[in-house]
């Protein structure tokens, strides 16, 4: 795997090649494998220039014979992007950034003026952005278009936005301020089937004037430079501006869902570094996980640009494993420069991603963590909950981070879109929250949580030491079936937590930011799922299947049984081969092809009242809850009458000091194995292995082998009581049940 740290390397100065070489060295001795050539202040070339180009020749040359995997290239001196370092304005007044100011007169009318503020693109208007294209895109093109696709992996663009000085709602004197180029009132009237300027007092009219310019905006801009990217085998990566708060969010980018979802691998921007729970930028974080949900090509994230300059590695590290959780895979490390002339025009903020760190040499240690992270953000999530992007500019964000503090997964989705696998939809408005799968509006976070409590079943609970729901840790759980369970407390100490999965209470040591990875096992059985049929006291047993399946049933021939399925008589004429030897000859057996639906089978004559001689037995490839089969998704659950070899393999990542690997077998005869080798088997406690020295500190295939008794298979016989004497009752299945269907490792490290 490709290390996905990619640093921001400031072309400051005018280096010489030797100068370049040797940084770029410093930056492959700490594991960094591509970075992004960053023209920015300190540089004292002129942007764009064949100086400048020759430069980045250089660049490119060395970083080929280091063996650097790829370069990124930036779009911009500075940013915000589309401006060519102010050229675009400066080339025609127009092209700089339009307002649209509008002010309420005494007679109830509007007064509209355009002002122009050259400090800033307009990424509005088309003959602007072809412009900047031309500049920036095509001169790169010129120069370096063999190696487009090839070493030059995509493009970055930093914080875009028609929105500079914008309020689409009504300032303290009743002002708006509104993007504006040359077709906006006729776009708006075509939006809307209204004339803009007879709209200006609609008490919608702030969100219906940021779905025009939103539209704009995502085809003036990041359409045409997707398209101009992918047409020359570039990515469009970057991030939009002002993220983290629906007002600002809105403002700038008139709908960030839309805007987010055009580029190629979609971006954020979280450079405060603030790993907690009441500061993360959740918003932010949100916004881009629906990006790369949508275009299913990665995603990055600009990190850490403001420091401080002694920020912790283990900060760092938090952050790469938070956003990981979002689906970034890319981690843009801002900022990397040649030297540091560039801190005169950028004073305010510190921190260097380059040798000049005492900590450099411990860089590659956070290379291999961060490909960890990446990983992560490549898995699939479960069902969550979804959470509607308000169609009015309300904030959110204090619902997203108690969803967080009660352990309920969620990501948001768009204001019309169809929702498909969430498991509810919360739909913020005004006046509270609407609940859309299950109905009712709630006024309050409290009321709404009330509710969601009773619909939301998590897979993973975490608890503190004292058994309390723990507020201070986020959970992603993996539709695989793995999790994820990262430390956000304010204070970066260790603290003991209990975490439930699976029916498994396990006790895990947190050591304070970091995260701790819950193994996505895969659980194979050695033979059917069994499943007993319990008729009632009316002689039936009704079940039902998610999905068509072709069930093997198993009826008893000796006190022999005769039973209906569905209305017709179960004709069982064959051997039952799939029972053990010691019922074979008990039963006869036979096929049926089910559909999906509830389905009903009635005991026509012969005696229900032997407990360890069920009636019926029903096996096949399923997963069991309650009455209902389902497809076994090798999870481990619905594994409760299953009697047989229990075998699951997940790949797990070996702490260099672990000495040995204990789990709670349910006391089952277990033999556990590292990538292949039987590190032997388990009959009694304490079921410990120790680790060969080889695997310590290495990711490795985890395969636990147990096997069950055969009580599970006839279920729960405690309804059989009233049938025997007392005194047998305390020898009913029951003493030794599996609980975990799936074990939970617990490294010791002694």
């Amino acid at each position: 795997m490709v290390c996905p740290l990619i640093p921001m390397v400031a072309l400051t100065g005018k280096p010489s090649r030797e100068w370049v070489h040797d940084r770029l060295l410093e930056l492959r001795q700490g594991g960094i494998e591509q970075f992004m050539l960053y023209p920015r202040s300190g540089c004292e070339l002129e942007y764009l220039s064949e100086e400048y180009f020759a430069a980045c020749e250089n660049f490119i040359q060395e970083a080929q014979s280091l063996g650097f995997s790829s370069l990124w290239l930036y779009d911009e001196f500075n940013w915000p992007s589309g401006q060519c370092g102010g050229r675009v304005q400066a080339a025609n007044p127009d092209f700089g950034l339009q307002l649209l100011q509008c002010v309420p007169t005494a007679a109830g009318e509007w007064e509209c003026t355009v002002t122009i503020d050259p400090r800033y693109p307009n990424l509005l208007n088309a003959k602007a952005m072809e412009y900047f294209m031309q500049l920036t895109h095509e001169a790169y093109a010129k120069r370096f278009g063999s190696l487009f696709g090839i070493f030059i992996k995509g493009v970055f663009t930093d914080e875009p936005s028609p929105g500079y000085g914008a309020n689409y709602f009504k300032d303290q004197q009743g002002v708006r301020k509104i993007p504006y180029y040359p077709e906006f009132e006729a776009e708006y009237e075509a939006f809307h089937h209204v004339p803009f300027r007879q709209d200006l007092s609609n008490p919608q009219f702030a969100e219906r004037c940021q779905r025009v310019v939103a539209e704009r905006f995502r085809k003036n801009y990041f359409d045409r430079l997707r398209s101009w990217c992918e047409k020359h085998k570039l990515i469009l990566t970057g991030h939009l501006m002002s993220e983290w708060a629906m007002r600002p969010a809105r403002n700038h980018n008139g709908d960030p869902l839309l805007a987010i979802t055009g580029f190629g691998m979609p971006g954020c921007d979280d450079i405060f570094t603030r790993p907690t729970i009441k500061d993360f930028e959740w918003l932010t974080l949100g916004t881009v996980q629906y990006g790369i949900r949508k275009r299913q090509n990665g995603g990055i994230a600009e990190l850490f640009a403001y420091g401080p300059a002694d920020m912790p590695l283990s900060r760092m590290n938090a952050m790469f494993y938070l956003t990981a959780l979002f689906g970034v895979n890319h981690y843009f490390l801002a900022v990397s420069q040649l030297d540091f002339r560039g801190n005169i025009g950028k004073y305010a903020w510190f921190n260097p991603y380059s040798a000049d760190q005492p900590w450099w040499d411990n860089m590659p240690l956070l290379a291999e963590s961060s490909k960890k992270a990446a990983r992560l953000a490549e898995r699939k999530a479960a069902p969550e909950v979804g959470v509607r992007y308000p169609a009015e500019c309300i904030e959110i964000t204090d619902l997203l981070k108690s969803l967080v503090r009660r352990q309920i997964p969620w990501h948001l989705i768009g204001t019309e879109e169809n929702c498909s696998d969430e498991v509810e939809v919360i739909a913020p408005y005004s006046g509270g929250y609407r609940l859309e799968r299950s109905g009712g509006d709630y006024a309050s976070l409290n009321a709404l949580f009330d509710k969601l409590e009773t619909i939301f079943l998590r897979k993973v609970t975490v608890f503190d030491e004292n058994g309390n729901l723990c507020n201070n840790v986020f959970v992603r759980v993996f539709a695989d079936g793995g999790a994820f369970i990262q430390d956000m407390s304010d204070v970066p100490a260790s603290r003991k937590i209990k975490v439930l999965r699976n029916g498994t209470s396990v006790e895990y040591e947190l050591g304070g930011r970091c995260g701790i990875e819950l193994p996505a096992w895969e659980v194979l059985r050695d033979r059917d799922n069994i499943f007993r049929a319990s008729f009632g006291l009316d002689g039936q047993f009704d079940f039902e299947l998610t999905e068509p399946m072709r069930l093997k049933f198993a009826v008893r021939s000796y006190h022999a049984i005769e039973a209906e399925l569905d209305g017709k008589k179960i004709v069982a004429a064959d051997s039952a081969q799939w029972l053990s030897k010691g019922f074979q000859g008990l039963y006869r057996g036979c096929e049926i092809s089910l559909a999906a639906g509830k389905h009903s089978c009635r005991k026509l004559s012969g005696d229900d009242i032997y407990p360890f001689l069920p009636s019926i037995w029903i096996a096949g490839d399923f997963a069991v809850t309650g009455n209902k089969l389902q497809r076994d998704f090798h999870d481990g659950n619905g594994l409760t009458m299953f009697a047989g070899v229990l075998t699951q393999t997940a790949m797990v990542d070996i702490p260099r000091n672990a000495v040995g690997i204990s789990c709670d077998t349910d006391e089952l005869v277990t033999e556990l194995f590292i990538d292949g080798q039987s590190l032997g088997t388990c009959i009694d406690r304490p079921f410990f292995w120790s680790i060969p020295a080889q695997y310590r500190g290495r990711r490795v295939n985890i395969k636990i082998r147990r096997q069950t008794s055969i009580a599970p298979s006839f279920g729960n016989v405690l309804g059989f009581r009233n049938f025997h004497p007392d005194w047998v009752n305390d020898v009913y299945n029951g003493q030794y049940p599996i609980k975990h269907f799936v074990v939970e490792m617990d490294f010791k490290v002694l």
